[in-house]
């Protein structure tokens, strides 16, 4: 397998007052073209740091981007992140040997299937994304690898394990770096034990929630007015699999203590 490594690049975000990381689709397409498989990597990554933290990026028509504060969380944390593309998932993966899996947030189409009402959201683009994350927790279901969902990606694990989503979500939606409102955290959870904390205040920015859990799905964390903010498996394929509604990564940019802990106890478990 001959791989090409691929540098993303830091560019200005037309939408707010932050650059982020961003990936020409035709760079990716000139690679795959001659048969390499992409390793997607940060500008001077760090090929022997570990652990190694695998995150799908987010597209539109032109590039492949993500946020610089996903980005920011796992170095923090003094962890390497490795970029996955739509295309050649398997491949990628195996190039990368991830030691742990990051889901991140977005707008993307998920299957009719896992909802029960006939609802049409025009925000939505196409099901690529939805379909790369579903083959990367194929790939970390088999490996048994750590698994962090946050918002979208909190949902993709819901479905995957066989709950319900619900749309049109109202009044979650706001400023991305402030506390919205607080949650309440079962004990004897995984987030319980990672936060050591029985409630605490979130941000909030969805427009859907899991609303109907399956057999291996459980709630362990609510919102004030009753959705489910957490998710963690009864049966899970890693002692750290956990889903969060809210955004975690962009509350350690205002040094938010519970955003903390999830992030140090993701990363130990990648270890």
């Amino acid at each position: 397998m001959s791989i090409k490594n691929i540098e993303l690049e830091l560019t200005p975000n037309p939408e707010e007052d932050k650059e982020i990381w961003t990936m020409p689709k035709g760079v990716l397409q000139s690679v795959t073209s001659s048969g390499q498989v992409p390793l997607i990597t940060l500008p001077a990554y760090e090929e022997g740091r570990f652990p190694r933290i695998a995150i799908i990026l987010s597209a539109n028509e032109k590039e492949y981007f993500i946020h610089q504060d996903y980005v920011d969380a796992i170095l923090d944390f003094d962890a390497e992140p490795y970029f996955i593309a739509y295309d050649n998932i398997e491949d990628q993966l195996n190039a990368i040997e991830p030691d742990g899996i990051m889901l991140i947030g977005g707008s993307f189409e998920t299957p009719e299937s896992w909802y029960d009402e006939n609802i049409i959201n025009e925000i939505y683009a196409d099901d690529e994304c939805a379909n790369a994350y579903l083959e990367v927790l194929d790939y970390a279901k088999e490996n048994k690898l750590p698994t962090l969902g946050i918002c979208a990606g909190q949902q993709m694990i819901a479905g995957f394990e066989g709950c319900k989503l619900r749309k049109s979500v109202d009044d979650h939606q706001f400023p991305k770096y402030e506390y919205t409102h607080a949650v309440t955290v079962s004990k004897n959870s995984l987030l319980h034990s990672a936060t050591l904390q029985e409630e605490f205040k979130v941000n909030s920015s969805h427009l859907e929630v899991v609303d109907q859990l399956s057999p291996n799905v459980k709630a362990t964390a609510m919102s004030d007015d009753g959705l489910i903010e957490a998710i963690e498996l009864v049966n899970s394929w890693n002692s750290f699999v956990l889903g969060v509604q809210w955004h975690p990564e962009r509350l350690l940019k205002i040094d938010d203590e519970s955003s903390e802990m999830i992030f140090q106890r993701f990363i130990e478990a990648c270890i």
